[in-house]
């Protein structure tokens, strides 16, 4: 057997991530040794940050990383515990160089790891690459450092060993706080500036100060997050935080904010404070969902878009385009995300773009190439929660402190409440993004994987969704089914269709084994029709995952 061959489901579509006792001391030794050798061989690197997350165990990966790194020959900036954003935003003060060992949102037993080169995340190839190289480094001479074992390396006498710089808490922080104090800043003299514009101006509220609760779930934002929001008191009246306390075993839940019911305690404390809003983080601070004054969460498509108008409205207000017919701003949204979503953009002023789910495939776009005349990629949101700004103020990053910050400093210039803001929105109705587990042999085959000459009934259902998609794109009405003339098919990431009044997805997870599947509609009788279609498109792939289609409820 391949050694670490149990491994191998660890390495993810965006990062590493799985079982905690898949996390041997023998498979972290070996893999800090081939991440830290990557880091050097392809990016030249002699720094970088290390941090880890709330969870048990992340802080002794995290060791594991730091020692190997030094014996690579680079100095390590260690952070402590920590969110994602935050070792992100150190990362650039460093060559852009970071690692930081966490399982995000995932339940209490998951561990994980996440990292950045040249301020980058690694695409779901380069992860692959990495496992390739781990299994391969066992049994050749490449595990060597100047001729010695790397678990015993030592350095010459005539070279010093690299250093560790360890920062405090506080060190970690006051950067960080003083350059959103800066972003909003500059934000706002753009505003108070503007003059005339094709777009609609602010409008002041008078003593518009916001009394906001935070819900940081046990994770790493309960350190940083009440001094974040207080740092802003010209935004804040009062900041009400709940669950700061960091604890790996999160006691009233995963880490998740989009998880159904996670929520309750937030929305019972906004009534009860009668709070403006709430904030509620993940587990490492790069996801954010928000109640409004009414104890209601917000459906996560009208947060990507009030996101997407705060970043759209302060673009035009910064005044940095001439001719506006050239620079038109793009905002990105992924698959999962409703039929509204598009429109809604389009009234705001920007493009809307259509991306396969991930928020390092988001980055990715953001960070991409361009010139005076493209249409600027300004902002990019997911269904999921993360949301990453464009505008050259702050990280680019998905950053939930940073997003919820952006988010109030354009409601304390609203003449209307959040609420009020919402009831202006389409109402529509939909099910939650619902996760329907796959068995192992049907994870065994990437949807990219060309599908052997078998029976159909043993084919992986992945191979057998991207097989009915590519059918669809070659004649969508060539089912035994008919669907409506003006069906419109997306095959980027999964099977999406659209129709005049909803849509539905089902399409493979990346986090974990399993297929993500939601609906929407404009009314409950349009989403039934529209699962309806999709109960049957499935039976043709397996019988039991259209059953389990057809169970998926709308949560009242």
């Amino acid at each position: 057997m391949t050694a670490f061959s149990d491994q191998r489901t660890l390495f993810k579509a965006y990062d590493i991530r799985g079982e905690r006792r898949l996390f041997t001391t023998e498979f972290m030794t070996a893999l800090s040794h081939a991440l830290a050798r990557y880091f050097v061989k392809y990016a030249n690197a002699n720094h970088v940050v290390i941090g880890f997350d709330a969870r048990h165990h992340s802080e002794t990966l995290a060791r594991h990383m730091a020692s190997s790194f030094k014996a690579h020959g680079c100095e390590v900036i260690w952070l402590g515990l920590v969110t994602t954003p935050l070792m992100a935003f150190w990362a650039n003060q460093y060559q852009g160089h970071g690692v930081i060992a966490t399982a995000s949102h995932s339940e209490p037993h998951i561990n994980g790891l996440k990292w950045l080169i040249n301020s980058q995340s690694p695409s779901s190839e380069q992860i692959q690459q990495l496992y390739q190289q781990l299994i391969s480094n066992q049994s050749n001479d490449e595990d060597k450092i100047e001729g010695k074992d790397i678990n015993t390396a030592i350095p010459k006498p005539n070279k010093s060993l690299p250093k560790q710089i360890i920062l405090s808490h506080q060190e970690v922080l006051n950067p960080y706080i003083n350059k959103a104090v800066e972003a909003l800043d500059s934000i706002n003299e753009s505003r108070l500036k503007l003059t005339t514009s094709t777009h609609k101006p602010y409008i002041e509220r008078t003593g518009s100060k916001l009394k906001i609760v935070v819900d940081c779930l046990n994770g790493s934002t309960g350190l940083f997050a009440e001094d974040f929001y207080q740092a802003h008191p010209n935004l804040c009246s009062e900041v009400i935080i709940l669950n700061a306390n960091v604890d790996g075993d999160f006691p009233k839940g995963n880490p998740d904010p989009m998880e159904y019911n996670r929520l309750h305690e937030l929305s019972a404390a906004v009534l009860h404070h009668k709070a403006d809003l709430g904030l509620s983080f993940d587990g490492d601070g790069d996801r954010l969902m928000v109640v409004d004054s009414r104890g209601q969460p917000l459906v996560a498509d009208h947060l990507l878009y009030l996101l997407s108008r705060v970043a759209i409205e302060d673009h035009f207000a910064s005044g940095t385009c001439s001719h506006s017919n050239c620079c038109t701003p793009t905002v990105i949204f992924d698959v999962k995300c409703s039929h509204h979503l598009p429109s809604l953009i389009n009234q705001a002023g920007a493009e809307a773009q259509m991306s396969k789910t991930g928020s390092s495939i988001l980055r990715r776009a953001l960070q991409s190439n361009k010139d005076g005349t493209d249409s600027h990629n300004l902002f990019a949101g997911e269904l999921s929660g993360h949301f990453i700004f464009n505008d050259d103020h702050f990280l680019l990053h998905d950053d939930a402190m940073y997003a919820g910050l952006r988010l109030l400093n354009w409601l304390h210039h609203q003449p209307m409440t959040l609420a009020d803001v919402i009831d202006t929105l389409p109402q529509m109705v939909s099910t939650p993004d619902v996760y329907l587990p796959l068995a192992d042999y049907s994870y065994s085959v990437s949807q990219d994987t060309a599908v052997p000459d078998v029976a159909p009934d043993s084919q992986p259902i992945l191979n057998r969704l991207s097989a009915l998609c590519q059918k669809l794109q070659d004649n969508i009405k060539d089912l035994p089914h008919s669907l409506p003339a003006d069906t419109r098919l997306t095959c980027i990431d999964g099977l999406r269709l659209d129709f005049s009044h909803g849509f539905g997805i089902i399409r493979s997870s990346n986090t974990s084994n399993s297929l993500t599947v939601r609906f929407a509609g404009d009314s409950l009788s349009d989403l039934t029709q529209i699962q309806g279609y999709f109960v049957h498109l499935c039976q043709s792939i397996s019988e039991d995952l259209a059953n389990q289609v057809a169970n998926i409820r709308v949560n009242q």
